[in-house]
């Protein structure tokens, strides 16, 4: 890529399916500044052996639904810092990205320090956005889509086709049957269907199988866990039929090795994966006559039997029109009035919003507290955890930065109930004491110390906290119904 050599590229991606497309579309050049950060998988570790990698710890966003909210955070956690380490020390002046959560706080970092960035949605995304490409594409600068009906779901995208179909010409003789699941999860569903065609002598010939991490024990075909990249590729080369999971980058590297490919989707509903999204991109390349579907493990002789009576065809990566799109994306950006739009962190606000819903879920799911759904608070404030089930936060109400809400006296041993109502805002740095209720519709006053209870429809301030109006009226978060006319008399102002 024509880059100044003043301006180093962060590659990253989650490892697997995602890391094989960054790899597949870019021609890298040694001559500029450039490094990867991914997952420590066998397809990473064979990277790092040609390029600077730096590997952060594996984390998806599709965790919380297989194994829960308490591993999902404690993985956020660890590629958080693992991620802001290798910014901070890098400090890259482009981040080029394919997805998925792994990326994800380095993107964010990149955005926060206002970087270039550029985020090509998964070639797995044919039709719908994945959840990592809706949020990325509020920081990216710049975005890609690989399928034609994703320009719609992404607007302001560009529609780039990286796939060359050819027929392969090499009449060299191929037998054997190879089953690959991929770098990230086992899928014994798949591997036990093939083992099960093997003992009722359906299908013959040499079978060798890369089952991931898994428990199962296989009889009667050749296992491996994994092996590094060159190695599958190696086999795929000398493979007839290639048997794998929906995953993209299992399919493509079949399709670039001339295999004939048979694909078998995971399923959510197994645990086998984070959602169903495997089912679009096996429709698309079995639309364009690439691939035979086999849609469970009883459907896969008569995948096998059909990708077998296929002409062989290779698919190819072509990354011209990518790099062109991002050389002049990157080239404009340089041009007088056209630097990169500086963003506040005011512009973070879906980010905040989903830290405050994993910080609600800590507090109500962990620690008991009784907080309404609907409830906002500072990520800076404060709840007692001494007394967790004493905590109670009512709808739309407001709890602003750096406020103590406390549920104990250690002093006096007691362990008291505080209640705050509905529609009540709370101001910073505020202290509400044990035992406390303040009803629905209230607002307190920053900096208060709340000793005694609020009536409803009151604003009460000070230290200690007095009534100082009553029979207000409030909307949702404690907010006078005045206040969104003052904001248009102001911007009218201002404009």
């Amino acid at each position: 890529m024509n880059v100044e050599k003043k301006e180093k590229i962060c590659f990253v991606a989650s490892g697997g399916g995602h890391l094989r497309q960054l790899l597949q579309i870019f021609a890298l050049h040694e001559d500029y500044p450039y490094y990867f950060v991914t997952e420590r998988t066998s397809l990473g570790e064979s990277l790092s052996g040609q390029h600077k990698t730096l590997f952060v710890p594996h984390f998806a966003f599709g965790q919380r639904k297989m194994e829960g909210w308490l591993p999902f955070l404690w993985s956020g956690l660890k590629n958080f810092f693992s991620s802001s380490w290798y910014f901070a020390k890098e400090r890259p002046n482009i981040v080029i990205s394919t997805g998925a959560g792994a990326a994800f706080f380095t993107l964010f970092w990149a955005y926060v320090f206002r970087r270039k960035i550029v985020y090509i949605e998964s070639i797995a995304r044919v039709t719908s956005l994945s959840l990592f490409g809706k949020l990325t594409s509020k920081l990216a600068g710049f975005c890609i889509v690989q399928w034609p009906d994703m320009v719609r779901q992404l607007k302001g995208a560009k529609y780039c086709s990286p796939l060359l179909v050819k027929e392969v010409k090499d009449d060299k003789k191929r037998e054997g049957l190879l089953v690959t699941v991929g770098t990230i999860m086992p899928f014994d569903r798949m591997v036990m269907g093939v083992e099960a065609l093997i003992s009722e002598e359906k299908i013959s010939g040499p079978v060798a199988a890369q089952t991931g991490k898994s428990e199962c024990q296989f009889e009667r075909l050749e296992t491996f866990e994994s092996c590094s990249f060159e190695e599958l590729n190696e086999r795929m080369r000398k493979a007839d039929i290639v048997v794998c999971h929906g995953g993209s980058g299992s399919i493509l590297g079949a399709l670039k090795a001339g295999c004939r490919v048979v694909a078998m989707a995971r399923k959510q509903e197994f645990k086998e994966h984070y959602d169903d999204h495997q089912l679009d991109i096996m429709n698309a390349f079995s639309d364009m006559g690439l691939i035979s579907i086999a849609k469970d493990e009883n459907d896969l002789l008569r995948a096998i039997q059909e990708a077998g009576n296929r002409e062989r065809k290779t698919v190819e990566i072509n990354p011209n029109e990518f790099i062109s799109v991002i050389e002049d994306y990157i080239e404009d950006s340089k041009k007088p009035g056209k630097e990169q739009k500086m963003r506040s962190l005011n512009q973070l606000r879906y980010i905040r919003k989903a830290l405050v819903k994993a910080k609600y879920l800590y507090y109500t799911k962990i620690w008991g507290m009784d907080l309404h759904e609907s409830c906002d608070f500072s990520l800076s404030a404060k709840f007692d955890k001494t007394y967790p089930k004493g905590i109670h936060v009512g709808a739309h109400s407001y709890i602003a930065f750096d406020v103590a809400v406390l549920s104990h006296d250690m002093t006096r041993g007691l362990y008291l109930d505080t209640h705050i109502g509905k529609n009540c805002f709370i101001g910073g740095r505020s202290v509400i004491m044990p035992g406390v209720k303040i009803e629905d519709n209230c607002i307190i006053g920053a900096g208060s110390v709340v000793t005694k209870d609020v009536s409803a429809g009151s604003i009460a301030a000070g230290n200690p906290a007095k009534v100082i109006e009553q029979n207000i009226e409030v909307g949702q978060y404690g907010r006078l119904n005045y206040a969104d006319k003052n904001e248009e008399r102001l911007l009218k102002k201002a404009g």
